[in-house]
């Protein structure tokens, strides 16, 4: 890490880092872009049905667009996010946990993402990585089991 430090005078002590003022990547930029596109949409969808009684779910298609669901006719950990990502924005929290549990920690993490403007250091740990994967695969094993025992 570079650093910049005065001679030896009363500021000799200071030190500004550079690390401090990190300049974004163009993947930065494009995830955040992202990230605001989703969180946006669910703001807009949210105040469409707060105030307008307009629910975009009954606009949408109701098909599928997951490979794996359409190939196997079963739940990947993923599906049902895009319809529980607008529950959220609508405030419907029963129905966002029954569309996907994963989307109250999708948000959260979009949320930080959004307002820090890059991916915290906490989530490019190897442990949280690592962890977070074998949630994903027990919770999508979790939803085909609880679907093939309906």
């Amino acid at each position: 890490m570079k650093s910049i430090s005065w001679p030896n005078n009363k500021y000799s002590n200071l030190r500004i880092s550079a690390a401090s003022h990190r300049k974004q990547t163009a993947p930065d930029h494009f995830l955040r872009g992202i990230v605001v596109a989703i969180l946006s949409s669910m703001a807009v969808s949210g105040l469409g049905y707060r105030f307008f009684n307009i629910d975009i779910l009954d606009l949408l298609p109701s098909t599928s667009f997951c490979i794996f669901h359409l190939v196997t006719d079963l739940p990947c950990p993923g599906c049902g996010m895009g319809r529980a990502l607008i529950y959220l924005g609508q405030l419907k929290i029963i129905e966002a946990v029954s569309s996907n549990l994963f989307s109250f920690p999708l948000a959260g993490c979009m949320v930080l993402f959004g307002l820090h403007g890059r991916v915290p250091t906490l989530f490019k740990r190897p442990s949280v990585i690592w962890s977070s994967l074998i949630l994903v695969i027990v919770f999508g094993i979790w939803r085909i089991v609880l679907h093939l025992s309906i």
